[in-house]
C-alpha cells in the first residue's frame, strides 16, 4: 500500500506538491492543514459538481434595509415611540426579558440592563447594525428604549405582577427609576432548528468542506450555516450552539441570528468556539466576502454611532478595533482556502 501511495505522489506535478506545502505553511494560526488534507487536496484536482443556486425565496428575505418587506427605519421608530398597551414576561430563560405589546398591534422583545453577564442589551443592537453593514437581514431590527417603574407597574399584565420581585433583584434601574434596554422586533412564529445537535453537526461539517460533495438539496442550509459561522466569528459569539439558539422560520428554510447579547468579547482572533466554527467553513458566499472586505474601521464606527440623546453607546473603541482584527483574520482564512482549493470550489454560494 505504501509503495502505491508513493508512486501516486511521485506522479503528481511538482508544482501541485509545492503549492500544497506552501498553503499548509501559510495557513492562519489554528487552521493549519493536516498532512492527510494536504495530500487529498493535491490528489483531488477535478472540479466538484456545480452547486445549485440558492432559491430566490431565501434571497428575498435578505433585501438590504428591509425586514419582511417593511423598512427598518419604520420598524425602529415603532419600537421606540409607539405607546405600550400591555407587558408580559418571556419565561424559560435565565435572564430578564419582556414582551411589549404596542398600540399599533405590533410587538417587541425588551431586554433591560441587568445583573446577568450573558445579557448585555447594547450588544444586540450592535449585532443588528453589523448584520446590516455586511448586507445581511438575519438579526431582527433592534434599537434602545427607556421604561420607567411606573410604565412597568401600569402596563404589566395583572396575572404576572408576581414576577416583580425578579425585577427588583435583577434589573439595573438608573436614576429616577429609569430602565434602559434594547427592543427587538418580535417575530410572531419561529421554530427551533436542531442543527446544534451532534448528529446534525457531523453531517453539515462535511457539507462545508471544499473537497467533499455537497448534495444540491442541502445547498441552501449549508449556505446559511456558512454565513452564520462567519458572522458569529466576527461578533465573537460563543453561545450559538449552546442549546436552542438556532431558530428559524416554521418551514425551517431560513435561519435567524437571534440572541446575540453574549458577544463582542475583545479578542483579536476570536474565542475558541467562534474560531473553531470559522475554521470549519471552506465554502462561502461571494456577496458576503465582498462586503467583508469592504468593512473598514471608518464604516464600522459610523455604523455603530448613536444619535444624540441615546442612553447608551453600543461598542467601546477596543471592541470596535477587535472586530476589525477578526475581520482581517477571516479574510486571511478565506484567501488561504481559495488558494488551496480554488475559487470555483470555495465561492459556491451567491
Amino acid at each position: 500500500m505504501l509503495r502505491v501511495l508513493a508512486a501516486v505522489v511521485l506522479c503528481l506535478p511538482f508544482g501541485i506538491l509545492a503549492s500544497t506545502v506552501s498553503w499548509a505553511r501559510s495557513a492562519p494560526a489554528g487552521s493549519r492543514a493536516t498532512e492527510r488534507e494536504v495530500f487529498l487536496a493535491a490528489l483531488y484536482q477535478k472540479p466538484l459538481p456545480s452547486v445549485a443556486e440558492i432559491p430566490s425565496e431565501t434571497l428575498r428575505r435578505d433585501r438590504p434595509g428591509y425586514w419582511n418587506g417593511i423598512s427598518d427605519d419604520v420598524l425602529l421608530r415603532r419600537m421606540q415611540r409607539q405607546p405600550i398597551k400591555r407587558i408580559t414576561f418571556n419565561r424559560g430563560g435565565s435572564s430578564l426579558s419582556l414582551r411589549l405589546r404596542l398600540a399599533d398591534g405590533s410587538s417587541a422583545a425588551f431586554k433591560p440592563e441587568q445583573i446577568h453577564p450573558q445579557t448585555v442589551p447594547r450588544k444586540e443592537i450592535a449585532a443588528y447594525r453589523l448584520n446590516r453593514l455586511l448586507g445581511l437581514s438575519r438579526v431582527p431590527p433592534a434599537t434602545w428604549r427607556v421604561l420607567t417603574w411606573r410604565d412597568l407597574y401600569a402596563k404589566i399584565d395583572r396575572r404576572e405582577r408576581r414576577f416583580f420581585f425578579r425585577f427588583k433583584k435583577e434589573a439595573r434601574f438608573r436614576k429616577g427609576g429609569r430602565l434602559v434596554g434594547e427592543v427587538s422586533w418580535w417575530i410572531p412564529k419561529i421554530r427551533y432548528i436542531p442543527i446544534d445537535r451532534w448528529k446534525a453537526r457531523k453531517r453539515w461539517h462535511q457539507w462545508l468542506k471544499a473537497y467533499k460533495r455537497l448534495p444540491p438539496r442541502y445547498a441552501e442550509v449549508t449556505a446559511q450555516l456558512s454565513v452564520m459561522l462567519l458572522y458569529d466569528f466576527l461578533i465573537n459569539n460563543p453561545d450559538r450552539f449552546s442549546g436552542f439558539n438556532t431558530m428559524g422560520t416554521p418551514d425551517t428554510k431560513f435561519l435567524y441570528f437571534m440572541d446575540n447579547t453574549y458577544s463582542f468579547f475583545p479578542t483579536p482572533t476570536g474565542g475558541r468556539n467562534a474560531r473553531t466554527g470559522l475554521q470549519r467553513v471552506q465554502r462561502f458566499s461571494r456577496k458576503l466576502f465582498r462586503n467583508l472586505k469592504a468593512l473598514t474601521y471608518k464604516r464600522l464606527k459610523q455604523g455603530m454611532a448613536q444619535k444624540a440623546g441615546a442612553p447608551m453607546a453600543l461598542l467601546s473603541e477596543r471592541e470596535l478595533r477587535m472586530i476589525i482584527s477578526r475581520r482581517n483574520y477571516a479574510v486571511q482564512h478565506i484567501n488561504w482556502i481559495i488558494a488551496r482549493y480554488g475559487w470555483e470550489r470555495t465561492m459556491v454560494f451567491p
